[in-house]
Order: structure tokens, then C-alpha cells, then sequence
């Protein structure tokens, strides 16, 4: 919708990247992964309209943003808290 109505005919709603070590560090601190065989693949996808969604800079979300969203949904989902009773 915020697209359309600004009319940016394409908008890349990239978010700031965020390591997988991050994500299990700080979301599933018991879980056991291992090491990863090689080097995981990086992109550099940015956004140039950022502050049409909130964000700033190149990126509508900065990582502990994400970080966050994901935090409360895990927390929140139904499908998630039963996985996570399951698991702890």
C-alpha cells in the first residue's frame, strides 16, 4: 500500500542481516547446531526507501528490530509455544 501510494514501481524491503549464530545465540540459547561445512552466503540487498517504512538508512528494520519481531512471535505463536514445551 505504501508503495503504491508513494508509486515506487519496485521497493526491496531489505532488512539489516542478521548471522544465523546471531539468531540461535540469542532466540534458542539451548539448541545444539553444528558447525556450519562452509562459509554461509552473504548479499548485500538494501533498501533506497527505507524512510517511507519507518526505517532509516538502507533498511526498513535494523537487526535487533528483527531480532525483537521474532522474540515476540515465538513467544506468541500457539503453533511455536507448543514446539518450544515440546523441546524445553
Amino acid at each position: 500500500m505504501i508503495a503504491r501510494h508513494r508509486r515506487l514501481p519496485v521497493v526491496n524491503l531489505a532488512t539489516e542481516p542478521l548471522s544465523t549464530s546471531r539468531i540461535i545465540s540469542r532466540l534458542f540459547p539451548r539448541a545444539t547446531v553444528a558447525a556450519p561445512s562452509t562459509p554461509a552466503p552473504y548479499s548485500r540487498l538494501v533498501t533506497k526507501h527505507a524512510h517511507h517504512f519507518g526505517g532509516a538508512g538502507s533498511y526498513i528494520l535494523r537487526a535487533e528490530e528483527v531480532l525483537n519481531d521474532m522474540d515476540i512471535f515465538l513467544k506468541t505463536s500457539a503453533i511455536c509455544k507448543r514446539r518450544l514445551q515440546i523441546a524445553g
